[in-house]
Order: C-alpha cells, then structure tokens, then sequence
C-alpha cells in the first residue's frame, strides 16, 4: 500500500503513520465544513439537492372531544437534501509516495492512490462522528461544536410543540499537523494548509462515486451497505380518532334519533312519539291517544269516549252502563282499557305500556326504552352507551424517521 512521504530530517524521507494522516484527514474535513457543496445537507431548501427522505408532520383539523369527525388531517412536508453533483479532482500538488518506480524515483500519487491511502482515512474519521459530520436530534450532541442547520416539528393538536435539530460538527481541528511532501519545480517541499485542504475535493468525488459518506432520512436501515445512525429517531404523532364511549354528563342539544336504553332524568319537555315502556309516576298534562291498560288513580277530567270495564267501587245512583262521553272529574281508580283521547291533566301511577304520541311535559325518571325523535333540549344524566367517529386525547405514531450515514 502505497503512503505518502514526510520529511524526517534535512536529507531524510519517511512514510506518515496512521496518526499523521489522522491530523490531514482533521484538516481535510475542515476545509469540508468551512465550505458548502458537494457532501452537505439541507432542511426544505430550493436550491438543489438530491432528496435523501422527507420527514412529514401530520395534524389534525378537529380538537379533541369533536364529534362526529372525518378525521381529517393538514400536513407539512421537512425535505431532507444532500449536494452530490458530480465534482473532478483537479489539484495542484499531489504527495509523493513511498512506492519506487524501477528508475528508484519516487511518484506522485495517483488520485486512486489518494482516496485508497488519505481520504480513507477521513471516512474512517466520520464514522466516529468527527468534524464535518451531522445528526438529527432535540439538542445538541455532546462531544465538540454542533451548528444547527435546520428543524423539523411535530405538531399535535392541544399540546406543545416537538421538535429536532439537525446539526453539523463544525468545531476546529487543534492538532500540529505533519505534513506530506510535494515536487515543487524539482525540489522536495512541505505541502501548505491549503494544499491538504484541497484533498477535500476528492473527499466530495469519493461521496458521489461510492455513496460512503452519503446521508439518508429513513424509518430503517437502508441498503446496500453498511449505515449508522445519526442521533434519535424522530416520531410524527397525531391525536387517534376511533368509536368511544360516552359516560359523562350531556349538556347540549340533541335533535336526532336516540335509539338507545335511557335510564337517566329527564326534565324538559318531550314532544315526539313514545312507543316504549313507561313503568314510573307521570305528572304532566297527558294528550295523546293512550290504548294500555290504566290501572292507577285518575284525577283529572275525562271528556274521551270510555268504552272499557269500570271496576272500582261506585257510590251513586246505579243507571247502568255508561258509553257516552265523560266530561266531569273522576277521582276513583280506574282498572280498565282505556282508548279515547286523553286530553286532561293525569297524576296517578301509569304501568302499563304506553304506544302512543306524547306530547305534554314529563319530569320524572324514565326508565323504558326510547325509540322515537327526541327534540328538546336534555339536560340530565346519560349513562348508556355512545357510540361515534371522535377525536380522543390517546396520541398514534403515524411514523418515526432516523438519519442514517452510510460508512462502507
């Protein structure tokens, strides 16, 4: 393996060891960072670029408790970037290599001998996260100066905020370097700062022909090759919408159909069709068309036509069976059917089964099953099952993205 050459004495030459071409590769990778290009990546910028992974925010449009919702969502798109557009090494001063020719001269080394001996060396150098190298993470890394280059966000809907940083290594390399030696006009001399800075360039080449150095934003390992992560993995969340149940207390207006079992107070004024089963104490004003069987006390007036059995104890004048319409106030308890209009104020206890339009006020407990429209205003207790489309406050990982480096 062909090494470059340094000056040992006045009159000596000697290969560099691998700690001396650790301090070029340090200044090669500063030239890296000093300087945009080829190998550098960018957060949402339009200038160019190839798209290495795309990190998208997701929110939703409702807050949570809304209901019904379509679970819409708005979205923001964080593209990653890195620059490689073809670069061609084109340098000034080449080191000497330590490998003879048959003349016993030595050689320039080739740009094949530089990316193979030197710039492997800065490769190595970036897979322990040296200078020049990024991450994607909340804060910065420790362990030398990192540069923000941009943010990426997850937006969640009632909540803060999150966010990460993708930073750039970019503290100064402090190490004396030893340097190469070049030809300069027949003389052997020292490569100047300037001259192993320029060795970035094939730095840059070897990101494009080779892909080692290259980024990627990714949910998992890519392929081929070998990766490492770069800092955290970052997780775009949204609020989960899914059916739920509603147990607590319902204050607002309901005006569609409630087919559910109703075991809760109800206050207000009922205007709809009830067709389910009434087994408490009804005080309201009662006139609808009742055709059960009424066995309670009835206080109110009666002006329907009663066509049932009257088998309570009557004390009058006997004059036989009564068919016509009753317009006076029956206080006694009635036990038969009952099939006219009620139109008067009912006070007793109904326990029979209740199929027609009612339309009066009722406030007490209802306990039977309501199917009918329900179009006033509710104001009491729901404890029976609510079933819809809502956003709830649980958040869902909709995806988590990590940035990757690609070392071999």
């Amino acid at each position: 393996m062909a090494r470059p050459l340094k000056v040992l004495s006045n009159t000596d030459l000697k290969e560099m060891s691998n700690g001396e071409l650790d301090i070029c590769a340090d200044l090669i990778l500063k030239e890296f960072i000093d300087n945009s290009g080829v190998g550098h990546l960018t957060i949402n910028d339009g200038a160019g670029g190839t798209t290495i992974g795309t990190f998208t925010d997701t929110i939703r449009t409702d807050a949570v408790g809304t209901h019904p919702t379509a679970g819409s969502t708005n979205s923001t798109a964080y593209v990653f970037r890195q620059d490689l557009s073809s670069v061609s090494p084109n340098p000034s001063a080449r080191p000497l290599q330590s490998h003879v020719s048959d003349s016993g001269d030595v050689q320039e080394m080739t740009d094949a001998q530089i990316t193979s001996d030197i710039i492997n060396k800065v490769n190595d150098k970036i897979a322990l996260f040296s200078i020049g190298t990024y991450k994607l993470q909340p804060s910065a890394p420790s362990g030398g100066t990192w540069t923000s280059v941009g943010t990426i966000t997850n937006t969640v809907i009632g909540a803060s905020d999150e966010t990460s940083t993708l930073w750039k290594r970019t503290d100064t390399p402090s190490a004396t370097v030893v340097r190469p030696i070049k030809v300069d006009s027949g003389t052997f001399k020292e490569m100047t700062d300037a001259e192993i800075e320029y060795m970035a360039i094939h730095f840059r080449a070897s990101i494009v022909a080779t892909s080692v150095g290259k980024y990627e934003l990714a949910a998992s390992t890519p392929s081929p090759g070998t990766w490492i992560q770069c800092g955290a993995g970052f997780s775009d969340t949204r609020r989960e919408v899914s059916d739920s149940s509603y147990s607590g207390d319902y204050t607002g207006n309901y005006d569609t159909t409630y087919t559910g079992t109703y075991t809760g107070g109800y206050t207000a004024t009922y205007t709809g069709a009830y067709t389910g089963n009434y087994d408490t104490t009804y005080t309201g004003v009662y006139t609808g068309n009742y055709t059960g069987v009424y066995t309670g006390v009835y206080t109110g007036n009666y002006t329907g036509v009663y066509t049932g059995n009257y088998i309570a104890y009557y004390s009058g004048v006997n004059y036989g069976t009564y068919s016509g319409d009753y317009t006076g106030v029956y206080t006694g308890n009635y036990t038969g059917n009952y099939t006219g209009v009620f139109a008067g104020g009912y006070t007793g206890n109904y326990t029979a089964t209740y199929t027609g339009i009612y339309t009066g006020t009722y406030d007490n407990t209802y306990t039977g099953i309501y199917t009918g429209g329900y179009t006033s205003t509710y104001t009491g207790i729901y404890t029976g099952a609510y079933v819809g489309a809502t956003v709830q406050s649980a958040l869902e990982t909709v995806s988590t993205m990590k940035l990757w480096l690609r070392t071999a």
